[in-house]
């Protein structure tokens, strides 16, 4: 029996580090050039990143506990153990995303997963020798039967939340339009804009590779035929204030708060050079009513970033109240085009799932983009192509974006489908042996 228990806790062990590997390192797409050296504290590390990353590492914990069997006399030799053990695992982790182009590796991550194993060492050492624990065991299939009906239930229940459509009722019609920055100053994007417009519908291919064959500078024939909500071509030459070309409504202005940080350039177009911040005087109501009666729009820009070192992300363009609260945004990482909208799937900062590219590059020369999203699906163009796409209407393709697993790759989604099955093809590793030993 007890090498039965060990093999039980052993194939435990093999399931989990696959499961961390499959969450931790996927998609596996391996690059040389993705490798840019760790990040210590910062990278906008938040309390959600510390507890996920602990809570990640508490089973690994858990297990080893099991494994190494440790008593009165050798605990605290094999809860070190079981310490290093943790912190060679993550730092294992954190060393191969170093080339994972859409991974980001970080030192801090390493501190708290390495906790997060200690911390699991300890609690199944607590657990497991209380003598309620004990009373337990005779009731193992029955914990573990309807452990197992918790799950699908739960994993029915999400499939039946993410099913309908993604509405943009939630928005806020209050927030302003904002170019450069948000409204709290410590998103600063610098560079070159030439040109911003916002459609309420989704834009056709063929309109887009129209816009891009017609080049950064305001095309009255293209741009305004395709009737935005408000366009800006940036051609005001000195000044202020940036006019509203659209046709459509009341002109939504924007002012210049810092006059100071930003040059025209003689051709056409606004210079950020310093952190400054472009906005609406007052909230852009006639822009995310309309996006919201749609449930689709249109963001389309010609732009050059000052390089690709921004971070933040730096915002391009916005709407947005705060920091931490927004409808929509288009913003810099580095080299990658971040695009994230608010819903029910992804929060009110529109974090928990948003759309970004990889491997795109920007390499401080202008580019056309347009993002789009459409009833829960979201798009990126760069330069008349589509390069990313993902969709919020389904639970499977949500769980691949959160997982960051690509649903249109065969194997990855044979992947995903193991991951889901996996508690159900694997029962008896649900409870391993809690008893005194």
């Amino acid at each position: 029996m007890r090498g039965l228990d060990l093999n039980r806790v052993t194939v435990s062990l093999m399931v989990y580090l696959f499961y961390l590997a499959s969450l931790t390192l996927g998609p596996f797409d391996f690059s040389t050039t993705a490798v840019t050296g760790p990040i210590w504290m910062g990278g906008g590390r938040v309390i959600s990143d510390v507890v996920q990353n602990i809570l990640g590492f508490v089973p690994l914990g858990i297990l080893l506990h099991f494994r190494m069997r440790p008593d009165a006399k050798d605990m605290g030799r094999k809860w070190a153990w079981a310490t290093g053990i943790a912190a060679i695992v993550s730092l294992l982790i954190e060393t191969i995303q170093l080339f994972l182009p859409a991974r980001v590796s970080s030192l801090a991550d390493v501190l708290s997963n390495t906790f997060g194993g200690g911390l699991g060492f300890w609690i199944a050492w607590v657990v497991a020798y209380r003598p309620w624990i004990v009373h337990l065991r005779p009731h193992r299939r029955t914990l573990t039967l309807v452990g197992l009906a918790f799950y699908i239930v739960s994993l029915i229940s999400f499939f039946i939340w993410a099913a309908p459509p993604q509405t943009l009722k939630g928005w806020d019609r209050s927030y302003p339009l904002l170019i450069g920055n948000e409204t709290t100053l410590d998103r600063p994007w610098l560079g070159k804009i030439y040109f911003v417009a916002l459609y309420p519908r989704v834009l056709r291919t063929e309109e887009i590779k129209a816009q891009f064959q017609a080049g950064l500078h305001f095309n009255l024939d293209v741009h305004l035929k395709d009737a935005p909500i408000a366009v800006y071509a940036f051609q005001e030459m000195g000044g202020t204030r940036i006019h509203d070309h659209s046709p459509v409504g009341v002109p939504l202005d924007l002012e210049i708060a810092g006059p100071g940080n930003i040059m025209w350039i003689p051709e056409g177009g606004l210079q950020l050079f310093r952190p400054t911040l472009v906005r609406s005087a007052k909230g852009a109501e006639k822009i995310a009513q309309r996006f919201i009666e749609a449930n689709a729009f249109s963001v389309a820009a010609w732009f050059e970033p000052k390089d690709d070192l921004q971070t933040g992300p730096a915002r391009i363009v916005s709407l947005s109240q705060s920091l931490l609260v927004r409808d929509f945004y288009l913003g810099q990482e580095k080299s990658e085009i971040y695009f994230r909208v608010r819903n029910r799937v992804a929060g009110p900062n529109g974090t928990w799932v948003y759309l970004k590219t990889m491997g795109l590059g920007l390499r401080g020369q202008p580019i056309h983009v347009v993002a789009i999203y459409d009833h829960g699906t979201e798009q990126l163009y760069a330069n008349g192509i589509l390069i990313q796409r993902i969709e919020m209407g389904g639970g499977l393709a949500l769980i691949a974006r959160e997982l960051k697993i690509d649903p249109t790759s065969r194997w990855q989604s044979g992947l995903l489908v193991l991951m889901l099955l996996g508690p159900l093809l694997c029962p008896w590793v649900w409870l391993t042996d809690f008893r005194k030993h």
